[in-house]
């Protein structure tokens, strides 16, 4: 969906509550390195896996649950002249949880 007003365009992007599979943990992996690996927000992991009492509280072989998606909405706020982004703000199912704002 696509919002305008005179300067900026906002755009929504709705996906369906997000799955998780299953991952299981290699030798020298913090859920830090897991969420680089499958390109999600490491307190999405710890959020899914209530038995991790911390980034590195998981063992080799553990098999845990992985989000599969970074985000379940994403709303953009772009600079129509510059055609840049102006505001992210990322939203999982409780909410808001990233906000990055860019500056001209």
């Amino acid at each position: 969906m696509m919002l305008m007003d005179e300067f900026v365009i906002k755009l929504f992007s709705v996906i369906q509550p997000s799955n998780s599979n299953p991952y299981i943990v290699k030798k020298g992996e913090d859920l830090v390195i897991i969420a680089e690996k499958t390109h999600v927000n490491e307190y999405m992991i710890f959020e899914r896996n209530k038995n991790i009492n911390s980034y590195t509280d998981v063992k080799p072989g553990e098999t845990i649950l992985v989000p599969e998606r970074y985000a379940r909405s994403i709303v953009l706020f772009i600079d129509k002249e510059l055609r840049l982004p102006l505001i992210e703000m990322m939203y999982d199912d409780q909410g808001l949880y990233e906000r990055y704002e860019f500056k001209k």
